[in-house]
C-alpha cells in the first residue's frame, strides 16, 4: 500500500480466510504496518465464519 502512495483504503470484506484469530492477527498487522491513516473496512463473510470469530473481528479492527 506504500508503494502506490496510497491516501486511503477501502476494504470490502473477506479479508481473512476463515476468520483463525492468527488471520485476524496477521491481517492487522500488515494493516498497522502501513502509513495510512485513512483505513475503512467492511467485515465479509470469510472474517466471520464461526460464532467466536465475531470477537477477533472487534478485538483487532474495533467495533
Amino acid at each position: 500500500m506504500d508503494a502506490i502512495n496510497l491516501l486511503a483504503a477501502t476494504g470490502l470484506g473477506d479479508h481473512v480466510g476463515y476468520g483463525y484469530e492468527s488471520q485476524h492477527a496477521v491481517f492487522y498487522s500488515i494493516v498497522n504496518s502501513t502509513r495510512l491513516e485513512n483505513i475503512w473496512l467492511i467485515m465479509g463473510d470469510h472474517e466471520v465464519v464461526y460464532p467466536i470469530t465475531w470477537a477477533y473481528w472487534r478485538q483487532y479492527m474495533g467495533p
